[in-house]
């Protein structure tokens, strides 16, 4: 319970400074509406072997479902997109 509790706040406070709103919630993952279709996004960061969930599996096509991780699973997740919100 602890890890997840962390994890998520870890994960809404990285993903709200770069511009994103997670909808909070209490289960183990997060959904991000990116409001663009986030396709892109999964099949980059999936070439960087970090792995998340298109919305689109749940007719919901700009956004993305992150689970929580380790600390540093989250730290990884939250620094490519950073890399790539930068460069976009």
């Amino acid at each position: 319970i602890t890890l997840v509790d962390e994890g998520l706040a870890q994960l809404q406070s990285g993903l709200t400074e770069l511009g994103f709103t997670p909808f909070p919630h209490r289960a183990p993952f997060l959904m991000v509406d990116l409001g663009k279709p986030s396709m892109g996004l999964v099949r980059t960061l999936y070439e960087r072997q970090i792995y998340i969930q298109p919305g689109a599996n749940w007719d919901l096509p700009t956004f993305v479902r992150i689970s929580v991780g380790t600390e540093g699973d989250n730290d990884s997740f939250l620094s490519a997109v950073r890399d790539l919100t930068r460069g976009a």
